[in-house]
Order: structure tokens, then sequence, then C-alpha cells
């Protein structure tokens, strides 16, 4: 009986080792699954935030592109607005020279 009780004094240490052991690699894997659980939620964030920034890149695309169209039209505007100050300054030389014309044609009328 003493021998049995010896063995199961002995058994019980090397339970209660056992379970500590337990005790601490089940501490251990709540740990590993909280940072699993964190560094999947900072995954989920970062994809996020890159579909976001994905999003935000096309928009200034688009936005670059009708930027473009628009210089090229005021471009074009600016280009049709100097021919028209052009054509405008032509006419009103040409409407000098004809008051000109005219005022010497009567000065020469007069005499």
């Amino acid at each position: 009986n003493r021998e049995i009780n010896n063995h199961n004094i002995d058994n019980d240490e090397n339970l209660n080792e056992i379970i500590g052991e337990n005790q601490d690699d089940d501490e251990s894997l709540h740990k590993d699954i909280e940072e699993t659980e964190e560094e999947e939620n900072n995954d989920i964030v970062v994809n996020e935030s890159e579909d976001i920034n994905r999003e935000i890149n096309n928009h200034n695309i688009d936005n670059d592109e009708n930027l473009n169209e628009i210089i090229g039209e005021n471009q074009d505007d600016d280009e049709s607005l100097h021919k028209d100050i052009e054509e405008t300054e032509e006419e009103e030389n040409n409407d000098i020279v004809v008051n000109e014309s005219e005022d010497i044609n009567r000065e020469i009328n007069n005499h």
C-alpha cells in the first residue's frame, strides 16, 4: 500500500506538473490567437485602406484627364481669342486708314 501510495503521490506530482504546463500552453495559445486576430484585423484595415487609395487614385486620374481636357479647350479658346483680337486690331487699323483717307479726300475736295 505504501508503494502504491508513493506511486500515487508521484503520479499526482507528475499530473500537477503536466496540468501546470498545459495551463502555460493554454495561455500561450490564447496570446497567439489574440496576436493572430490583431494581425488579421490589421490586414483587413490595410486591405481596406489600399482599396480606398486605389479608388482615390482612380478619381485623381479621372480628374487629371478632365483637367487636361479643360486645359486643351482653354488653349483652343485662348488661340481663338488671340485671332479675334488680331482681326479686331486689323479692322480698327483699317477703319483708321479709311477715316484718314476720308479726311484727306475731304481736305482735297475742300481745296
